[in-house]
């Protein structure tokens, strides 16, 4: 296993390899990492929403995926080379681009975590909202990821706001590579194509890392997306886009979904990491990419993402047209099929011969179990229900027994992340140690640091540290429950 930048952070360190690989949450910094394995058998799928407090880069819901040894889809990370202008825009990142623009980037991107869940290492979950990295243009940016026992991640990518929606997956930038567009029949045939860089945008390298702030035009950085090749025709219901590295059996698979007139154009850019500062040799270290362009201002971008070492385990992921559900993904693997739902409503169907009910925000059902998401879903003879826990007023807290106290009955298990709700405007999480009630209200110790004051008679929380902000309203205490169930 190994350590990940974030923002301006080198990409590598002196610390050595890890001997095995955890779930963590750092809620402060809005970066979430499901993971599991030990030795060779590590895997680690980061996605972060940090605003970033300086040094930041334009990279909310930025994904990174380790697995099988490497680094398989990178963040590049920092670098005083001339390619800083190329590490820094949206572009650059495994996250949506909308409309060519870069994210805002002003230490003001809060995003606000969802639920985050990885007590059980065959289903581990992760959610979050950040639609402030594009104000004024988005109301929806939101990436579920579910890790199904290190096996393959399902990435749920929803964006809401703009005409274009450009939706990345940068391979390896630690090893020469190559990333080729499969259907089920083979290879999918494709043209050369000069240029993604909008229409009116002049494009010309940084010469030094002086001139990073070219990064700041609107679609500059598109210029270093080069060998570019746009799919021909339709495009299948489910794309697999095939990521290999030079010597090795490392590789990746992902099967991504696609609707009636998206565009799949692959290439590649600079890959930095490799010309080790040396701005000579930036250009003779490359990494792959490929971009789904997608149109119409709504998008789901759904993509299963298996890594690889030898023969692949899953076989088709079709979408199941099922009203009453967001979106629907059967996955084939070996002998076995897994089904994931995205916001069931009153969802009710047939799934391997056995009656489906649903209303959920998710849910997982695969041989080894169900896992469902603030909601409820039976299938057959398995009930598993996550029940609301409402939303609890903020009575007090203390940030030397590090305890939060709210109104009512809240005691979820040892764990579980609780949210607060700072008026709207912050949403903080807190994981539980324990909890106890206390007359009318309950305390709840948490293992992270409170790092607040708190004034109940006007309803405002104020940071003791960065980011110093000062939160009125109402403040709630909620969490997400995750059910889980054996399926007969």
């Amino acid at each position: 296993g190994r350590r990940v930048p974030v923002h301006d952070t080198w990409s590598t360190d002196n610390a050595g390899a890890l001997a095995e690989s955890h779930s963590y949450l750092l809620g402060g910094l809005g970066h979430g990492c499901l993971a599991g394995g030990e030795g060779d058998g590590q895997w680690q799928v980061h996605l972060t929403w940090s605003a970033g407090q300086g040094h930041q880069h334009e990279d909310g819901l930025s994904l990174l995926l380790f697995a099988r040894g490497r680094e398989l889809l990178s963040d590049l990370g920092y670098t005083h080379s001339r390619d800083r202008a190329w590490t820094l825009p949206t572009v650059a990142h495994n996250t949506v681009v909308i409309d060519h623009l870069d994210q805002a980037a002003n230490g003001t991107t809060y995003g606000a975590l969802r639920y985050f869940d990885a007590a059980d290492s065959g289903c581990q979950v992760l959610s979050v909202d950040n639609p402030m990295v594009y104000p004024n243009l988005a109301h929806t940016y939101r990436r579920t990821l579910v890790a199904v026992g290190g096996e393959y991640v399902v990435d749920l990518f929803e964006v809401g706001g703009g005409e274009q929606h450009d939706y990345f997956l940068h391979g390896c930038a630690d090893v020469a590579g190559a990333v080729e567009a499969w259907g089920e029949g083979g290879p999918l045939p494709t043209e050369a194509l000069a240029t993604l860089t909008p229409e009116g945008v002049e494009y010309a390298e940084a010469m030094n890392e002086g001139e990073c702030g070219l990064a700041v035009r609107p679609g500059y950085a598109y210029g270093y997306l080069r060998d570019l090749q746009r799919v021909l025709g339709a495009l299948p219901g489910a794309c697999i886009l095939s990521y290999t590295l030079e010597g090795s059996a490392v590789a990746l698979r992902a099967h991504v979904l696609s609707q009636p007139g998206d565009e799949l154009i692959l290439g590649r850019n600079p890959a930095v990491r490799g010309a080790r500062e040396n701005d000579d040799n930036l250009r003779e270290h490359w990494r792959p990419f490929g971009m789904f362009r997608r149109r119409g201002g709504e998008s789901v971008f759904a993509a299963v993402l298996e890594p690889l070492s030898g023969a692949p385990s899953v076989t088709s992921v079709r979408r199941l047209d099922w009203p009453g559900a967001a979106l629907a993904l059967e996955i084939s693997a070996g002998d076995r099929r897994d089904l994931v739902v995205l916001r069931p409503q009153g969802l009710q169907a047939e799934w391997q011969g056995r009656p489906l009910t649903a209303t959920a925000e998710l849910a997982v059902l695969t041989p080894a179990g169900a896992t469902v998401v603030g909601g409820t879903a039976k299938w057959g003879a398995m009930t598993a229900e996550a029940a609301s826990s409402g939303d609890h007023p903020l009575v007090g807290l203390d940030p030397v027994t590090q305890t939060l106290i709210v109104r009512g009955d809240l005691r979820p298990p040892a764990g579980t992340v609780v949210l607060l709700d700072q008026g709207g405007q912050r949403v903080s999480p807190f994981t539980v140690v324990s909890a106890e009630r206390v007359g009318d209200d309950t305390r709840l110790r948490v293992s992270e640091s409170v790092p607040l004051t708190w004034d109940a008679a006007s309803q405002t929380s104020e940071f003791v540290c960065r980011p110093g902000t000062r939160h009125s309203g109402p403040h709630v205490v909620r969490f997400m429950p995750v059910a889980r169930a054996a399926v007969p």
